[in-house]
């Protein structure tokens, strides 16, 4: 898999879109519409897809499951962000947890969802390290992002964007909490040129 040599960028919702700013569903100087409160989704949300070569044991395999439930309950947030909450606000800690709700409150401004299926390739997962008390690891993972697009909530019209991001190297921090779990405490992303299946 080849990188490009751009640094590690903080990864929001919207960052899933490269540069958001620059995408427009009306030309220039047209006034933007009200925000709308996404309607409930019609049909079930498309789930992730999940692949690894390597498998985890013991205290990885808790932090792998970790990771597993954040990605399934922030695919859900990114289809529907007017849905449940709760179940992405028990997977990650009360500053991560922030970001995502002003991730939220962009969406909804924006009047804006996901749509399509993304694929979550190659995790691998660092040997936790303990620093100050506090247990803490990195994962990566590449997302395949080519069928995943931004839409419009209220006509499902694709958000134009000429600086969609096909394929996204992504670095999770994750935490291990009092109540001896693992969250999600922090994300990181950058471009890369695809994503390899091994």
């Amino acid at each position: 898999m080849r990188h490009h040599p751009s640094r590690w960028l903080i990864a929001p919702a919207l960052a899933l879109l490269a540069a958001c700013t620059s995408c427009q569903t009306t030309p220039p100087g047209t006034p933007a519409p009200p925000p709308t409160t996404p309607p409930q989704p019609t049909t079930p949300p498309t789930p992730p897809v999940l692949t690894s070569s390597a498998s985890f044991d013991g205290e990885k395999h808790q932090i792998y499951q970790a990771l597993q439930l954040f990605l399934h309950a922030y695919n859900d947030f990114l289809l529907d962000p007017g849905g449940k909450f709760k179940p992405l606000q028990d997977l990650v800690t009360p500053d991560y947890y922030n970001v995502i709700l002003g991730e939220r409150d962009e969406l909804f401004e924006l009047g804006w969802k996901g749509h399509g299926p993304r694929r979550y390739l190659n995790i691998q997962i660092a040997d936790p390290t303990t620093q100050d008390g506090q247990r803490t690891t990195e994962a990566t993972y590449c997302a395949d992002l080519s069928q995943f697009n931004i839409v419009n909530v209220n006509t499902d019209e694709a958000v134009h964007n000429p600086l969609k991001t096909d394929f996204k190297l992504f670095r999770i921090t994750l935490t291990h909490v009092p109540d001896s779990a693992w969250k999600v405490s922090g994300r990181l992303s950058k471009k890369v040129d695809t994503c390899s299946e091994s």
